[in-house]
């Protein structure tokens, strides 16, 4: 667990990610460092300056004695050796501030020392590359990071969808250098942490190895701690493990998926897969979560004159839906949009679409609009997916009811979809497609 800055990317998932150490021990630690610094200085420039005093006295002591000498002897001998007494003082109280000029010099070197130890030995912050464990593409700012097995062998960004992602210090917490520590807690950090790592478990990667429902068998990949490479890991297999993972749960997930677990109270009795390792799949074959709308696949509009519109902004009521606004104009067949030069295979069976919202200018029958997937056989499939009529209404799609495509002659592979309109010219027409998905 740690904290991150995006840096860039996100198309696929995957982001150059700068992590960030806690610094804030080491900071404080410089900054009272300097303040030792500035009083040192302080007192050095002070004793220089007694000491530049005492030397202009001990010279002008040094003098009257020379005067006094050459005067008479004999005659100033009790004022020459008062003159000669007060100068050995001078020069006793000058050496001790010398000494003590220089004790302080010293101190002053070692700290500035420690500072200059504690600047160049600082882990830099780090930009690493980094997998977000959801299909997230549009991260940004600061968020949390997951470390497999609790440190950084593995080093993803927390699942994004619906913001979760953000950084949270209570969730996350922030990785701290050795350095910012003491020696003592240091070694007891070190000392703990295999023991850590093995019983209060964060996170782990596995392969699933079976499904069934919303549950799942995971294998988990060896986990060793960096002390000593100890065995972290306290079973090998995780049974009826839950899948959680953005709006679809185990709709994204496959047999043999390499995926995070999550422990959650760091228990090994509460695991649950919440996302992929690297290349995290989405929910739907075509979502439409953006930026674009040939993000996910290689959309062409055509026949649209009115245009489309694709909000990108999770916090958009209509995000992640291709909202079509067009006109039948003087003909009554129109292809809106279409991709080509694809292969879905059949061996995904079912097919599914959802339709959030529709309405058009007038009710007539011959209203309809319908998707068109075509096989490599040559055969397609048609179905509508939106009847308008004056007294059937407008019949919205629910995206939970499958199609079954083996029912249909389209070969190995599907190599075309084609959304087409049927309207009576002139009259316009709207729809919100939410997504396409094939299972």
């Amino acid at each position: 667990m740690g904290k991150g800055m995006i840096i860039s990317g996100g198309k696929d998932g995957r982001y150059q990610v700068k992590l960030l150490f806690a610094r804030d021990r080491i900071t404080k630690r410089i900054a009272a460092f300097n303040q030792q610094i500035t009083l040192l200085t302080e007192q050095i420039a002070a004793l220089a300056s007694e000491i530049l005093e005492l030397e202009s006295e001990i010279a002008f002591l040094k003098l009257e004695a020379q005067i006094l000498t050459e005067q008479d002897r004999e005659g100033n001998k009790n004022e020459i050796e008062k003159k000669n007494n007060e100068l050995t003082k001078k020069i006793d109280e000058r050496y001790a501030k010398k000494r003590r000029k220089s004790a302080l010099e010293l101190m002053k070197t070692s700290v500035q020392k420690k500072i200059d130890y504690l600047n160049d030995n600082m882990p830099a912050d780090e930009s690493v590359e980094a997998w977000c464990a959801d299909l997230s593409r549009n991260l940004k700012g600061e968020v949390g990071t997951v470390e497999i097995p609790g440190e950084r062998a593995i080093v993803l960004i927390q699942p994004g969808y619906s913001n979760a992602s953000a950084y949270s210090a209570a969730r996350d917490g922030i990785l701290e250098p050795a350095l910012a520590g003491t020696p003592a807690g240091t070694f007891f950090n070190w000392a703990l942490l295999p023991g850590w790592q093995k019983w209060k478990p964060t996170y782990r990667s596995g392969y699933i190895t079976a499904k069934d429902g919303v549950l799942c068998d995971v294998a988990l990949i060896e986990s060793v701690s960096s002390v000593k490479d100890l065995d972290v890991n306290t079973v090998s297999f995780l049974q009826n493990v839950p899948m959680v993972y953005m709006e679809c749960n185990e709709v994204a997930f496959l047999v043999g998926d390499h995926v995070v677990v999550q422990f959650e109270g760091q228990s090994w009795d509460h695991p649950k897969v919440i996302g992929f390792v690297d290349h995290p799949r989405g929910c739907y074959w075509e979502p439409w979560n953006g930026p674009l709308i040939t993000t996910d696949n290689l959309w062409v509009i055509t026949g649209i004159e009115e245009g489309y519109t694709l909000p990108t902004d999770p916090e958009n009521p209509k995000y992640g839906r291709l909202c079509l606004d067009f006109s039948a104009g003087s003909t009554t067949l129109i292809t809106v949009i279409s991709v080509e030069d694809i292969a879905i295979p059949i061996s995904k069976k079912q097919f599914f679409i959802k339709i959030e919202s529709s309405y058009q200018s007038t009710a007539f029958d011959s209203h309809f609009a319908f998707i068109t997937l075509h096989g490599v056989t040559g055969k397609a499939f048609t179905m509508n997916f939106i009847n308008v009529g004056a007294s059937s209404g407008v019949y919205q799609n629910d995206g939970k009811t499958p199609v079954e495509l083996e029912d249909y002659d389209l070969g190995d592979f599907i190599i075309k979809v084609e959304i087409n309109a049927h309207a009576n010219p002139g009259h316009t027409f709207h729809y919100e497609i939410d997504f396409i998905n094939f299972l």
